[in-house]
């Protein structure tokens, strides 16, 4: 998964158990806690708790990805962790961050004219 910095990034991650039935938290508990790691110091960059779908089962989670004014792609991991019913469930997927000025949108100008002056 690929996305850019200062973005927000809507994630989804099911739970199901081993009869492809939904998992649910325990009694008076929250969604899955969903974290954003740079694995080279083990730091927490962002954090949320992902929200139910429209399916039960599937959790949504919206993770603003945080301006690191990189220069080259980081490679970050993404942690779903949701303490269920069935026990402590555990999923984790790598995202690669790229530069924002890699993707910074530009116009391309031209201009003409035999006897004018474009000052600029």
């Amino acid at each position: 998964m690929r996305t850019t910095e200062g973005n927000v990034l809507v994630l989804e991650e099911s739970f199901f158990d081993d009869l492809d039935q939904p998992v649910y938290p325990l009694s008076d508990d929250m969604g899955p806690v969903v974290s954003l790691i740079d694995p080279e110091d083990k730091s927490v960059l962002a954090q949320v708790v992902a929200t139910p779908g429209e399916v039960p089962g599937y959790w949504t989670a919206d993770v603003a990805i945080p301006n690191m004014g990189l220069v080259d792609d980081k490679r970050l991991t993404v942690k779903w962790r949701y303490d269920s019913e069935e026990g402590i469930m555990q999923s984790s997927q790598e995202l690669i961050v790229e530069p924002l000025t890699e993707n910074r949108v530009t116009d391309i100008v031209t201009l003409f004219g035999d006897n004018e002056t474009f000052e600029m």
